[in-house]
């Protein structure tokens, strides 16, 4: 199996396998991550630790153009890692997760179907629609929530006006929570 790197200011942020089991599955690297993480990336050997690009941003538009690009990669890791009900239930917020709730949704209320059998990323679960419905809503409003903590690091990097502002600039803040305590129990 193949790892690779994440890398900032010459650090390994985060190693990441290029397959991983999920649900019992084999899923790529290229499914799990945004294409602009992906493509910054470098192969990984614990024995021999990458070099940083050569290319190091240097002036503030290029580092700007940088943390904007990690902004997006870090929304699309926010938005597709899943969400945990209160009840302790991990639903998959990818994009095959929410295509999946939105059919089982409409075509259990077409059919009349309830209870409905679905499969969480945690296990089984047997839901009604209308806690169907409430799972949903969390879904949306989560994503809507790393969409707009996206656009806020967007626009506050566009004003950013030194380098040293860029090279101190924290994306790690303002992100919404996967665990979403404070949800009606599904």
């Amino acid at each position: 199996m193949k790892q690779f790197a994440l890398m900032h200011e010459g650090r390994v942020l985060e190693v990441i396998d290029d397959i991983v089991l999920v649900d019992g599955n084999l899923v790529p690297l290229a499914d799990r991550y945004h294409p602009d993480l992906v493509r910054q990336l470098l192969p990984y050997d614990p024995a021999n630790p990458p070099l940083p690009p050569a290319a190091a941003a240097q002036t503030l538009a290029q580092l700007q153009e940088a943390l904007t690009a990690a902004a997006t990669a870090h929304r699309w890791k926010m938005e597709t890692g899943g969400i945990v009900l209160p009840s302790g239930v991990r639903i998959a917020t990818d994009r095959g997760g929410q295509d999946r709730i939105t059919s089982v949704i409409v075509n259990a209320e077409h059919a009349g179907i309830e209870p409905i059998d679905f499969k969480a990323e945690s296990g089984w679960e047997s839901l009604t629609r209308s806690e169907l419905r409430v799972i949903a809503t969390a879904m949306a409003q989560h994503i809507q929530a790393c969409f707009s903590a996206e656009r806020r690091h967007h626009e506050a990097i566009a004003a950013l006006q030194t380098l040293a502002a860029a090279q101190n600039y924290d994306l790690s803040n303002g992100w919404p929570q996967q665990s979403l305590a404070g949800l009606p129990e599904a």
